[in-house]
């Protein structure tokens, strides 16, 4: 089955078909999700024949040209709405501005949103969107013209990506780049009648659950007078001419099984039949198409829409019946589509847990050790197991326990009263008030309710008084903050940073400083996290493996809301860590589009030495969402470090010059003031 799509990039349209296949690896990337490692592997060069198949009509261009504005396409128009407006859609010179045109008479099969799919039915596809975001890794097959350079340059192809990553959060999809892969095919020029490229696809080893998205330098067409500017199918490989994000980001659309939104291949949708016609959701109004593009579907009774609607600007179109599509809908063939509606969102993320469960992989952490484990909270019992229907483990919510009992450890125990006999081998709780330890007596040591634990005492949240970590010299304070749904770390509402020395001990904690339940855990130089240390705060410890920089990751228990104030403290001189000599400061600036790199909005040089460690960082000195790149003799980047602040730490290779690429993520505005400094005397 083949499923044609046709496709706008800029004021060119584009073609969507399946047509397609595999090829031959020139040169193959593996690694994260912006800075794959190199690993080269060199093959062929493919000449591609572009016979085109005796089955499919040609053309025919010899009929003199209509005449622009007569309101008929006539032949060399791609459109003729009878107007001049050239926002509406059509152009003045008979040009179409949508993001995909007709068909052009190829068959195009089955509706892709087909209603055999198990995750069709609005009932099963509600509210998957919100579950938790999956990861879903992509390879870039990079085509490499027949004189060596590439098609289009890796580093705009990945801002490209980005740019369609921030496109599919929406719908917790969490496009990340596995790897690079370049081919040689025809000079990167492909005809859309022949599946050659599709086959070398195919057989170039795609990985499992890896989705192919291919970038050539164009799609040639001897039967379409229309620029074709990619295609894609359910499952299918994407394939794109040129670097358009909403190209890609729509294709990519098509692969995870959404149709157009002015489908009518299975009866034409009004709002009272929107699951059973159209493209089957309901929160996309019934769309009949841009004005003057033709051919767009083929309906269950054998007519074709011709498209009808007018869009001048961005927003609601409207149409002669009275319909209003969405014209920033990213499935629709207007100018200004950007964006998935909920159900959508819901149907890409449903299909990824079921028809395309190869692809999606759950980004959940376990939130507890292991099944059946308990613990107390707040004085009530909660146990550790799968209560949310995903792949990883979390605290069921508190349960109380039985009259004259309270939660300590792990389990329901007699509460102590001042003055009455302790349970042998029960701690006497006190939730704030009052304490004993193991005791056989509560008298030994009553204490009335609302008396804190004693000097160099603290409660330990379970109803114990222990001895308190020395409080050592206060490194750093004040990282406040508030949030929720911070699922015990597995999203961070805030992050922040503080130096460690390899050795020292640190003590991180909200302890006094918090309401609500916030989750604590530190990561980089110095490890460790804690739910429920002091009551519903948060306190742990940790020594440093290494002279650098720890991270804090500022979340709360489940989906519960909380404000914290951190405090970072060391008991054995870890404070005293050089906080590195300023080497250079005042690097300040603003801009916007850095496209994460992509583009230098500015450029700052300093002097580096030869093994000597150098941090660089816009940490409290930058509004926006700066993104930190840094090249020459010591290179790093970072893009959210601090907040939407930005740092990163290097060792200089070689005695020379570094240079700071200033960027934006995205096309995000910022501001800037970046600070070189080095701990180990790297400055001159």
């Amino acid at each position: 089955m083949k499923i044609c799509r046709f496709l706008w990039a800029g004021l060119a349209l584009s073609l969507t078909a399946s047509c397609g296949g595999p090829l031959p690896l020139l040169e193959s990337d593996a690694g994260d999700a912006w800075r794959p490692s190199a690993d080269v592997t060199t093959g062929a060069t493919i000449d591609v024949s572009t016979d085109v198949p005796a089955d499919v009509p040609a053309v025919d261009r010899s009929a003199p040209a209509g005449r622009c504005g007569d309101g008929v396409v006539g032949p060399g128009e791609a459109c003729d709405d009878g107007n001049d407006d050239p926002t509406d859609g059509c152009t003045s010179d008979c040009r179409l501005w949508v993001m995909e045109p007709a068909e052009m008479g190829f068959e195009a099969g089955e509706a892709i949103l087909d209603p055999s799919l198990m995750c069709r039915p609005m009932s099963v596809h509600r509210g998957w969107a919100a579950r938790g975001p999956v990861r879903v890794p992509y390879r870039i097959n990079l085509c490499t013209r027949d004189d060596g350079s590439d098609a289009f340059a890796l580093a705009s192809v990945r801002a490209v990506m980005g740019q369609v990553a921030a496109t599919f959060r929406a719908a917790g999809v969490e496009l990340f780049e596995h790897s690079v892969t370049r081919f040689r095919f025809n000079d990167c020029v492909t005809q859309y009648e022949e599946s050659r490229l599709d086959d070398l696809i195919r057989g170039s080893g795609v990985p499992a659950g890896v989705v192919p998205i291919t970038f050539v330098r164009a799609i040639e067409s001897r039967t379409s007078a229309f620029t074709i500017g990619g295609y894609a199918w359910f499952r299918g490989r994407p394939v794109n001419a040129g670097t358009s994000h909403r190209v890609v980001a729509h294709e990519l659309g098509h692969f995870f099984g959404l149709g157009h939104t002015h489908s009518c291949r299975l009866g034409r949708e009004t709002g009272a039949n929107c699951d059973r016609a159209g493209d089957l959701l309901c929160d996309t109004p019934p769309d009949r198409g841009p004005r003057g593009v033709n051919g767009l579907d083929r309906c269950d009774d054998g007519a074709t829409l011709n498209g009808s609607c007018s869009a001048a600007g961005c927003g609601a179109a409207s149409c002669p019946d009275g319909a209003r599509p969405d014209a920033e809908n990213l499935m629709s063939y207007y100018a200004c589509a950007r964006r998935l509606s909920g159900q959508q969102a819901d149907f890409v993320r449903c299909t990824l847990a079921n028809e395309l469960r190869e692809y999606g992989r759950e980004t959940c952490a376990d939130e507890c050790p292991t099944a059946q484990a308990r613990s107390c909270s707040g004085g009530a019992l909660r146990t550790c197991g799968n209560h949310d229907g995903d792949a990883c483990l979390e605290w069921s919510p508190p349960t109380a326990c039985p009259a004259g009992q309270t939660c300590a450890t792990d389990r329901c125990v007699a509460q102590c009263v001042a003055g009455a006999a302790c349970p042998t081998g029960n701690p006497c709780t006190i939730g704030t008030v009052r304490c004993a330890g193991t005791s056989s007596s509560c008298a030994a040591s009553p204490r009335p309710a609302g008396t804190p634990c004693g000097s160099a005492m603290t409660c330990n949240g379970q109803g114990v008084c222990v001895a308190s970590p020395p409080a050592g010299q206060v490194c750093r304070s004040g990282f406040a903050g508030s949030g929720s749904g911070g699922m015990s770390g597995a999203r961070c509402l805030a992050r922040y940073t503080f130096q460690v020395v390899r050795g020292g001990t640190y003590t991180i904690s909200t302890c006094g400083r918090s309401t609500g339940d916030p989750f604590l855990s530190v990561s980089g130089a110095c490890t460790c996290s804690n739910d429920d240390s002091c009551g519903l705060g948060s306190q742990c410890t940790c020594t440093a493996t290494a002279t650098g920089v720890a991270t804090i990751c500022a979340s709360t228990f489940a989906t519960q809301s909380a404000t914290w104030s951190y405090q970072v403290s060391s008991a054995n001189g870890g404070c005293n860590a050089p906080a590195g000599s300023i080497c250079r400061s005042g690097f300040a600036g603003s801009g916007n589009g850095g496209m994460s790199g992509a583009r230098c909005l500015a450029r700052y040089s300093f002097p580096v030495t030869r093994g000597h460690r150098y941090t660089i960082s816009t940490c409290g000195r930058s509004t926006g969402d700066p993104f930190l790149s840094v090249g020459g003799a010591c290179t790093c980047s970072n893009d959210d470090s601090c907040g939407l602040g930005s740092q990163c730490t290097c060792t200089a290779t070689a005695t020379g010059v570094a240079t700071i690429c200033a960027s934006t993520f995205a096309t995000q505005p910022a501001t800037w003031s970046y600070q070189v400094s080095s701990a180990d005397g790297g400055c001159r």
